[in-house]
């Protein structure tokens, strides 16, 4: 929820987007062809050595959703839609480099004692200027609705908090 707030994307969907943007025309003729996705990803060039991975989830996810003998017009279609289907296998979200100065700072409450993380906290910024990609440092977590919310307290905490355990004397 606060990676949606923070209009955060999927890492695996920006890299979608960015592989159907540049290689759309022959994806879709590759499909139309019935290629198999391993041969589609190795004729645009998206398998590095062995491993071609998001790649070869985007054709595969479009041949299991597409009805046999689907027009150019509607694999196009569905094709600028794939990327927002995807799910993140780690969760893993990125924002926009440009709006991290306009988060809001997010208050964790325990025991009563808020914690306050502000964006530069929350959101890892790598790269240099003019090629930064930013982070969301929430990962979402898919748990059945009997679970509830669950909130693991990791390195965006205790970056910005740390904290020494006395187990001896329960502090």
């Amino acid at each position: 929820a606060i990676n949606a707030e923070l209009g955060a994307e999927g890492v695996l969907s920006a890299e979608c987007e960015m592989l159907v943007h540049q290689y759309e025309d022959e994806i879709i003729q590759y499909i139309i062809d019935k290629a198999p996705p391993n041969a589609t990803c190795a004729a645009i060039n998206q398998c590095p050595g062995t491993n071609c991975g998001v790649c070869i989830s985007i054709i595969q996810f479009l041949e299991d959703i597409l009805p046999s003998n689907s027009s150019k017009a509607f694999i196009e279609f569905v094709l600028d839609s794939v990327c927002e289907l995807l799910p993140d296998p780690n969760g893993e979200a990125i924002v926009d480099c440009a709006k991290v100065k306009t988060f809001p700072n997010i208050t964790v409450t325990l025991a009563g004692k808020p914690f306050v993380l502000t964006p530069n906290d929350y959101i890892l910024q790598e790269g240099a200027e003019g090629e930064e990609l930013c982070l969301s440092g929430f990962i979402g977590l898919d748990l059945p609705p009997a679970i509830g919310e669950l909130w693991i307290l990791g390195d965006v905490f205790i970056g910005a908090f740390y904290s020494v355990f006395d187990f001896g004397k329960k502090q």
